[in-house]
């Protein structure tokens, strides 16, 4: 008995040591194996969804927003008349050219003061007509003014066919930028927005003027892009006239203009390559490093799971060559042993001593039992492939039955009629055989076992039933498990290797209660699976 358990004991912790529960591919072993995997899956999800949310909510609004060194010149062209003096009559139209300058002096956090002058001069003598100078503080990531928040400065990319209040250099306070329509300029689509401004104070931008009180009425029309909320054409037509106690007086300056066409030419270029860069950012590239994360992390899970995989394996044969080295190394003292144990029961029968003979019997039960757990593990560590044939339920209940012993107070109740199956007869028996040979075990004195066969459309049912008193409901839904026994002397691979077996077939094994029943499912179409 030290033997057998001492072998017992080292076998298991040997797959124990290597965990080779995880190689086998048991209900819980799968659904722990798909769980790994599903939460390593999880995790690259995650990961690729929060690298690609940095760059998304982070890094594209980083390029978006106003840099610190913002500067900006646009170039306008139209015909203006003015005055000599507060009450004379208008020159004759002239040619005017206009420059825009902007550019930021300051910031402060996400403040930027940018500084904004507007400059008439006439074409003919250069003389500067009007001049407006003007600091705003502009939010760089929202374009909305730091202490107007309801106005805005600039368009973010996005533009909506929606009203919007604006306040820009080009254009006075209190004004709201009207959604006319669409319109295409350098096969871009924009949209087109209309712009009113009615008695603003402009006497600051007449210096020649400064102790009178000049207002304006201005009319312009601005067309966006409204992907990348650049302005790309604006055009403008004012009146500037005296005030004086509330009144209309005289006529100071009356003209219009418009962008240039180098200067619309220059934002349309900047306009196309800006939406290339926003397709580039907002689209390919987080496309590209959501591909880039998901399928690194998928290499990497399918990497890992190989070398698990290949590791185990080679676990896996270097174990089987081990335990069947040490099985080899225990049968051939067993067999000396096995043969002395004859000759000791020989010379007991010539000289009869009752204490030794029962010694003997003990020793020799022992020696059989531990032969046989030897050839279980031995028959579970061999690789057998499976030899598909055809043959008849009969045929196989025979070829079960003959390698067992079976007591004279049990009976064997077989089926009348005759059932086709296709599988491999030899390791198909060895499955009967072990079940036949459990329920013998569990029934004791007195019983019978009764084998069913039911032919059906795509499967062949064999029940293998018997009188004994059931398993305990504790140890059903482990009594498939490797290396699970119940038994002092059994070695936990039977049912498991029954089940593998089975399983290679295409089939299924289980078990009930009320009575103890195990059935067995054969596909009629074999694939070979081991």
């Amino acid at each position: 008995m030290f033997c057998e358990n001492t072998y017992l004991s080292i076998i298991r912790e040997i797959f124990d040591d290597y965990d080779i529960y995880s190689n086998y591919e048991n209900k819980e072993v799968k659904l722990m194996s798909k769980n790994v995997i599903i939460k390593h899956f999880t995790i690259v999800i995650s990961v690729t969804i929060i690298i690609v949310a940095l760059w998304t909510f982070i890094i594209v609004p980083e390029y978006e927003q106003l840099p610190p060194n913002f500067t900006l010149n646009m170039e306008y062209e139209g015909k203006d008349q003015i005055v000599n003096n507060v009450n004379g009559e208008l020159s004759e139209p002239y040619v005017l050219k206009d420059i825009l300058s902007q550019k930021a002096i300051s910031v402060n956090d996400n403040i930027l003061t940018i500084s904004s002058t507007v400059t008439g001069m006439r074409a003919d003598t250069g003389e500067i007509v009007f001049q407006d100078n003007q600091k705003y503080d502009v939010d760089r990531i929202t374009l909305m003014h730091s202490d107007k928040p309801n106005k805005r400065f600039g368009f973010l990319p996005g533009v909506k066919k929606q009203d919007y209040d604006f306040l820009h250099p080009l254009i006075f306070d209190n004004s709201v930028l009207v959604f006319q329509g669409t319109d295409k300029i350098n096969d871009l689509e924009v949209y087109k927005f209309s712009v009113k401004s009615l008695e603003h104070d402009v006497s600051s931008a007449f210096p020649s003027f400064s102790s009178h009180t000049i207002w304006a009425d201005t009319y312009a029309t601005l067309w966006i892009e409204p992907i990348t909320g650049d302005m790309l054409r604006f055009e403008k037509s004012w009146d500037n006239y005296l005030v004086e106690e509330g009144l209309h007086k005289n006529t100071i300056e009356k003209g219009w203009k418009h962008t240039t066409a180098f200067t619309e030419s220059i934002l349309t270029q900047n306009a196309k390559t800006k939406i290339v860069n926003l397709n580039f950012s907002k689209v390919i590239m987080p496309v590209f490093l959501a591909s880039i994360s998901l399928g690194l992390g998928s290499v990497l899970i399918l990497w890992f799971r190989l070398t698990t995989i290949r590791k185990k394996n080679d676990q896996l044969s270097l174990l089987g060559n081990l335990t069947a080295r040490i099985a080899h190394d225990l049968k051939n003292p067993l067999s000396v042993i096995k043969s002395d144990l004859a000759m000791m029961s020989l010379q007991e029968k010539e000289n009869p001593d009752e204490k030794m003979e029962q010694r003997i019997k003990r020793l020799q039960r022992t020696v059989n039992r531990m032969e046989h757990q030897i050839a279980g593990v031995m028959d579970f560590v061999r690789k057998k492939p499976l030899t598909f044939g055809r043959f008849s339920s009969r045929e196989l209940i025979e070829t079960a039955l003959e390698s067992i012993t079976i007591p004279e107070n049990i009976k064997i109740l077989t089926p009348a009629h005759d059932v086709v199956i296709i599988g491999d007869l030899i390791q198909l028996g060895v499955v009967l055989s072990n079940i036949i040979t459990n329920s013998i075990q569990a029934i004791g004195t007195s019983g019978e076992i009764s084998i069913l066969m039911e032919d059906n459309p795509d499967y062949v049912i064999i029940s293998i039933i018997d009188s004994g008193p059931g398993i305990p409901e504790k140890d059903l839904p482990k009594i498939f498990d490797l290396l699970f026994t119940t038994k002092q002397t059994g070695t936990g691979l039977g049912l498991f290797s029954c089940k593998t077996i089975i399983e290679n077939h295409g089939g299924s094994i289980s078990v009930k209660n009320n009575p103890a029943t195990f059935t067995i499912l054969l596909p009629k179409k074999q694939t070979k699976t081991n």
